[in-house]
């Protein structure tokens, strides 16, 4: 029995226009045994990938394949290229199916291994990718403080949740790499801003220190 990514490779490669004109980007997804094919609709095949992983996650899938009609570039030479995304609850693989219109449609060569992420059926934690090594905008060694440098636009409960958010993230990735017990303080630019203090300090929690630059000029 076909897999599921051979099964939506051979849906596409039958739904390929033998004159011109791309694939409509589609979804497979295999949820208790029940497979659900849905078309895409979006301006481009970037936000097509994005779409049907939200989809697929909506869905929730056991399984799942994304083909995207884009084209791919190989030692100069360009391709169209049939782009499908599959996976399960563990991971997921990307490859691309180069073709031609010859005419009809013939297959070039085998598929290309584009990459490895994380699946669309399981809803992603950035927390736990590898963002490698952390640059805080200045530390002090004496203290052993981390300060994070913001210049935003504060002077809304819109705002203020979405700097909190970003601090707040900041401020647990960096958790990681920094050394053990380091302070971390926000250094924000509220020149010219009436800015809801409470509000901000009540959304940062302890995550932080905060430190106004209007306090210090």
């Amino acid at each position: 029995m076909a897999t599921l990514h051979e099964q939506a490779l051979a849906i596409a490669i039958a739904s390929i226009p033998p004159d011109d004109g791309p694939v409509f980007p589609f979804a497979l997804a295999s949820t208790a045994g029940v497979l659900q094919h849905t078309t895409i609709v979006t301006s481009n095949s970037h936000k097509a990938m994005a779409t049907g992983r939200r989809m697929v996650l909506e869905a929730r899938a056991d399984e799942y394949a994304i083909v995207v009609d884009t084209y791919i570039r190989v030692e100069g030479e360009r391709f169209d290229a049939l782009f499908i995304e599959y996976g399960d609850r563990d991971m997921a693989r990307v490859i691309a199916q180069r073709y031609r219109r010859a005419p009809g449609v013939e297959l070039v060569g085998e598929p290309l291994d584009v990459e490895r992420r994380p699946s669309a059926v399981v809803p992603l934690d950035p927390f736990e990718l590898s963002w490698g090594g952390v640059t805080p905008d200045m530390y002090n060694k004496t203290e052993n403080r981390a300060v994070h440098v913001v210049n935003h636009e504060l002077q809304s409960a819109e705002h203020i949740a979405r700097t909190a958010r970003f601090l707040s993230a900041r401020a647990r990735v960096f958790r990681t790499a920094l050394p053990p017990t380091c302070k971390q303080t926000a250094f924000i630019d509220d020149r010219g801003q009436t800015v809801a203090r409470a509000e901000l300090t009540s959304a940062l929690g302890t995550d932080l220190d905060i430190i106004y630059m209007s306090e210090r000029a």
